[in-house]
């Protein structure tokens, strides 16, 4: 990861692409983890996010619905982040085992799933969840709500407790889409971008509440300074490494169509609609990487195209020093932006 579009795998230079939402970089490393990287988990979310979205529309014109169902259980502050999502991973699997569950299942004429797996940390500690779209029939809702009592039974047997208002919960197509539509995203978020864009500014903005922050968010606070938003973030780094976002229920990909692409795949896709502002020397990405510029550098190309990087790396190469350099950054880009183009 900290070589993650910083070192470069090319001898032609780092180019710099921009579409309607926003400038990144290629020619340069991609660490592709969707867990530990807001750059590499912003492209690959939106990937995610567009394979979901067209199951789900093929699923609908074969007159289908798909539902979202949820599942959680009590938690605590101070309770072991690992111990918890084993333990979850373990109450899904022991449920899914049952007859009774497969019968629901039947009833309902699933054709497949896709289940999620997400955490986010609270004033009840680490809260690790399970949103799982299940690719249904029409009228199922009241079939799928029978799955309840089969969770609660099955968080009770590997010794966790589920709260019967809020361990389990099954909503309709609406919920279903809306879920799908801001899949990967931080709370408030437009584009899939943000994320990357918020977590590079993070020294200038106030970290969110201590309620329901997720992962991102708590990298945020630990770069603002926060010592436990760090350690809580190294805490769930250790814990989902080599995890899988998104499970795919065997041949639901085959059936509505939906290509297969890896993390990394996503990670270094260049979009068809990108256009090329400018490629940069090795020369003048050293300058880049010296100041610490690259943020500023994807800003001023997505606000300024070609002329605006041009008269970028220009005052680049007659910056002061690294530590110097930063405050010159701030002086050049502070409120207005348009100082770089005289």
């Amino acid at each position: 990861m900290a070589h993650c579009q910083r070192s470069v795998n090319t001898d032609a230079g780092v180019s710099v692409y921009r579409t309607a939402q926003g400038a990144h970089f290629a020619g340069v490393v991609t660490c592709g983890s969707v867990w530990h990287c807001p750059v590499c988990a912003a492209k690959i979310t939106e990937g995610r996010r567009e394979e979901l979205q067209h199951a789900i529309t093929e699923h609908v014109k074969n007159g289908g619905m798909v539902y979202l169902v949820t599942y959680t259980f009590r938690h605590h502050q101070g309770d072991d982040l690992r111990d918890h999502v084993k333990s979850l991973s373990e109450a899904l699997r022991k449920m899914k085992a049952t007859r009774a569950y497969k019968r629901v299942m039947e009833e309902a004429c699933v054709i497949g799933t896709v289940r999620a797996l997400e955490v986010t940390h609270g004033q009840n500690g680490w809260h690790p969840h399970v949103h799982e779209l299940v690719f249904a029939l029409p009228g199922m809702l009241e079939v799928l709500a029978g799955i309840r009592s089969l969770w609660t039974a099955a968080v009770r047997k590997v010794g966790l407790s589920a709260n019967l208002e809020h361990g389990f919960d099954v909503r309709g197509g609406d919920y279903a889409a809306e879920y799908v539509a801001k899949f990967g995203k931080e709370p408030g978020e437009e584009r899939g971008w943000s994320v990357a864009r918020e977590l590079a500014k993070a020294n200038q903005k106030a970290a969110r509440g201590p309620k329901g922050r997720t992962p991102f968010a708590l990298l945020e606070a630990a770069a603002a300074g926060d010592r436990e938003a760090a350690r809580l973030f190294q805490e769930y780094a250790e814990v989902f490494k080599g995890r899988r976002q998104l499970y795919w229920s065997r041949g639901l990909k085959d059936k509505l169509g939906v290509e297969e692409r890896t993390d990394e795949d996503l990670a270094k896709r260049v979009d068809e609609q990108s256009e090329l502002v400018a490629t940069i020397s090795l020369e003048d990405w050293h300058h880049v990487l010296r100041h610490d510029a690259r943020f500023e550098l994807l800003q001023v190309a997505e606000r300024y195209g070609t002329a605006g990087v041009e008269a970028f790396l220009a005052r680049l190469r007659g910056a002061p020093g690294t530590h110097q350099g930063r405050f010159w950054l701030k002086r050049q880009f502070g409120p207005g932006w348009s100082e770089i183009m005289h």
